[in-house]
């Protein structure tokens, strides 16, 4: 027994004092305490937590799988309050078609769930319920419950948003109970918000005010949160509706201090902007452009522009109330082209309406007017959005700018003729001293007899890197992987490359390619687990360049499209 104790004790000493392990176990608890440090900083401060969160997504293979979705959605949440909304839907597509990093469809799921939220929040409501309704269907086909729960919440938002009102408020009743089964209070409090919304856009604010104080009770226990910021600056919205004036502004400002401990940029800005509309109402002109011009130079610090329109019409409103209207159309129609050029469709008609007010309280119903003419231009800029012509900067160019442009750009000077051509030549010759003659000195220096024993040789020395290349660091998986990069890979000619495979296997390079990104592909198609997937994901996922290319080579390969190749698995 004695001896028996001895081994062990001697065994776990070699194993303690292993330098291997010893390195895995700092490793793991230094990523346990920077996920805990990025985690209270996410709950206290919200974006301060950024770079915690961009440390470890740069090491996501070594975070445990669990939770490699919290860096990836917290990362993205991170950055879409910061305003950096690009950073974030990219981050989420990279890692949406980064399957290595990521494998399990509830995590990918979960991360299609945060990326449909990012639209919603960015007023794109056409993406948003696209990605909802496709992510309820992968959800009930997985029969996860809460996440099913999630994307019919994220989908009665979207209908919501679209003045679907019926539709929306039919989700959300039917969520309730679900909720309450759930014991979810967060969740609850979240759908009667949105019920006191939809009421809210119903003009019905005592409904609407009853379903936010229901949704302010759910949130009690968490009265510093940014959920309780957003049902308080909700509640001041109707308060504001309802001409109740101080407590709507009481609202705005405890939202405020909330927004601000948590450093949620656009959260400030909107209460602020909330503010300052009620000092509006109230009279108090000087206070409120003080608080617009504050809101102005945040938006332009952060490069918000959606904020910066919203804010420019506002002030536009100031400068019409102190009857300077040259002032007042100038801003409003900067205001207009920030709003148009980011899709914000809805409030640019408001906005078109305010308009209208200041140029009818300034020159009448003179229809001559350029402020008249320039009025019809943008009114058909909204019906005719795809009409480029208009979309121009009303502050340096109106419409009779835009006509002397136009003229001087349509003159065409006698030697124009003559341009087209000579420059077409230019490249053209560019193209022959860049491209097509290295490649011709490469085959003249490269193209010569090979006796049938050195290829045989060659080949076995070159087919363990080749092999290598394909099968373990899988570079094909690159659209950018092509014969060219193949062969610098490998540190020999393409032609010399070519001769090789040929002689291992019979095909040419790009069939070789081929074969290794069709395979991977049935694997994909074959899998339960990557159902969730559509074809363009599935091309990028193995290398092809577009879908169209994945089609082609998968019936080259396998005599068949991917759909029928499903089919026939199942």
């Amino acid at each position: 027994m004695k001896w028996l104790f001895l081994i062990v004790s001697l065994a776990w000493l070699a194993w303690a004092c292993n330098p291997k392990q010893n390195q895995e176990q700092a490793n793991s608890l230094s990523i346990k305490q920077q996920l805990y440090i990025a985690d209270s900083l996410f709950e206290k401060s919200g974006t301060q937590a950024i770079p915690n969160y961009r440390t470890l997504y740069h090491q996501l293979e070594a975070v445990k799988p669990k939770d490699r979705i919290l860096v990836v959605c917290r990362l993205a949440e991170c950055w879409h309050d910061k305003g950096q909304y690009d950073s974030a839907h990219a981050l989420l597509n990279q890692v949406l078609q980064a399957e290595t990093i990521i494998k399990d469809s509830v995590s990918l799921l979960t991360i299609r769930l945060t990326k449909a939220q990012l639209h919603q929040d960015l007023e794109q409501v056409d993406s948003a319920e696209a990605n909802y309704l496709k992510c309820l269907n992968i959800a009930e086909k997985l029969k996860l419950r809460e996440l099913r729960f999630k994307a019919t919440f994220g989908l009665a938002n979207a209908y919501s948003s679209q003045n679907k009102i019926g539709q929306s408020q039919q989700l959300y009743f039917k969520l309730i109970p679900e909720a309450i089964e759930l014991k979810d209070s967060s969740n609850l409090a979240f759908i009667h918000q949105n019920i006191a919304f939809n009421y809210q856009l119903k003009g019905k604010n005592k409904d609407a005010i009853r379903y936010y104080l229901l949704a302010k009770e759910y949130l009690a226990n968490k009265p510093s949160s940014l959920a309780y910021a957003e049902i308080l600056n909700n509640l001041g919205t109707c308060y504001s509706a309802s001409n109740i004036l101080d407590s709507a502004l009481n609202n705005y400002i405890a939202s405020e201090l909330i927004f601000r401990m948590k450093n949620n940029k656009t959260g400030i800005m909107r209460s602020v902007f909330n503010q300052a509309n009620i000092k509006q109402k109230q009279g108090k002109l000087k206070e409120a452009e003080s608080d617009y011009f504050r809101i102005l130079k945040d938006a332009r610090l952060f490069q918000i522009k959606i904020a910066e329109g919203y804010v420019l019409s506002e002030l536009a409103m100031i400068r019409f109330r102190q009857k300077n209207y040259k002032e007042a159309v100038k801003l409003i129609d900067s205001s207009f082209n920030f709003l148009i050029n980011n899709d914000i469709v809805a409030r640019g008609h408001q906005i078109l309406d305010n308009r209208e007010e200041i140029i009818t309280n300034a020159v009448g119903k003179n229809k001559n007017h350029h402020w008249w003419k320039e009025q019809e231009a943008m009114r058909a800029q909204i019906n005719n959005p795809s009409e480029d012509s208009l979309l121009v900067n009303s502050e340096s160019v109106g419409p009779n700018r835009l006509k002397f442009a136009q003229a001087k750009t349509n003159k065409k000077q006698p030697w124009d003729k003559f341009l087209i051509p000579l420059l077409a030549l230019f490249a053209v010759s560019l193209l022959v001293v860049f491209f097509v003659l290295p490649r011709l000195m490469a085959n003249k220096n490269t193209k010569q007899e090979v006796n049938p024993e050195q290829l045989a040789q060659q080949a076995l020395a070159l087919e363990n890197r080749i092999l290598y290349l394909l099968e373990k660091d899988k570079k094909w998986k690159s659209a950018k992987f092509t014969s060219h990069t193949f062969a610098q890979e490998i540190g020999i000619p393409k032609l010399h490359l070519e001769t090789v495979i040929q002689h291992l296997w019979g095909i040419s390079i790009e069939r070789l390619i081929l074969q290794y990104r069709v395979n991977y592909a049935s694997d994909l198609l074959d899998d339960p687990a990557s159902a969730w997937m559509n074809s363009e994901q599935i091309a990028a996922s193995c290398g092809f360049n577009s879908v169209t290319s994945f089609y082609k080579g998968f019936v080259a390969i396998t005599g068949m499209q991917p759909i029928d190749y499903q089919k026939r698995q199942r």
